[in-house]
């Protein structure tokens, strides 16, 4: 609460057992590093192309719709796609994470995650979130120069393709330490 980077549910609830979703952990990431203000005035700025959007979306993959073209990269799948609005192209995000829309666009803008690696109602694993803050603190490039490393965790085998080398970076960056038992 000091740092105002955590906020609590409506109705002054905290759920501090609950799983962070990828979106919380974008919002937390967004405030962390100051942007809330712009995240508040893209979320303003864009927030009717969703809501016309959201009239007219159904999940079929490069259909076009009444007044958009989206594309899903999974059917039936949460993850945003892309939709076509006045001549631009923007990530789609769920009614249910639409709270988040203007993280999320910072999130994307800034390339701290991709949209085929973005589920904002899914939990945002450690890995998933060690390559985020890897990615937005600039440090990208020397993460993907590490996908071969050598970690020390017991359970390393577990970390997804794709995540390995940020999971290094983070740690050697001090963003992460792994558990007493030596597991990420």
């Amino acid at each position: 609460r000091g740092f105002g980077i955590i906020s609590g549910y409506d109705g002054n609830v905290f759920k501090p057992n609950d799983p962070v979703k990828q979106a919380e952990a974008l919002a937390m990431m967004v405030r962390a590093f100051g942007l809330e203000d712009e995240a508040e005035e893209l979320a303003k700025r864009f927030g009717s192309i969703y809501l016309s959007i959201d009239q007219d979306i159904k999940k079929q993959d490069n259909k076009r719709l009444k007044n958009h073209w989206y594309y899903w990269k999974y059917e039936n799948d949460d993850a945003p796609g892309w939709f076509y609005s006045n001549g631009s192209w923007y990530p789609y995000v769920p009614a249910s994470a639409r709270w988040s829309l203007g993280y999320i666009l910072i999130a994307v803008d800034e390339g701290w995650v991709e949209l085929d690696d973005l589920h904002p109602e899914k939990p945002a694993t450690r890995a998933w979130v060690a390559k985020a803050l890897v990615r937005a603190s600039g440090n990208g490039k020397l993460a993907e120069a590490k996908m071969n490393a050598k970690l020390d965790f017991k359970d390393a085998k577990a970390i997804p393709d794709g995540y390995w080398g940020y999971v290094a970076q983070a740690v050697d960056m001090g963003l992460f330490k792994g558990y007493v038992d030596n597991t990420f």
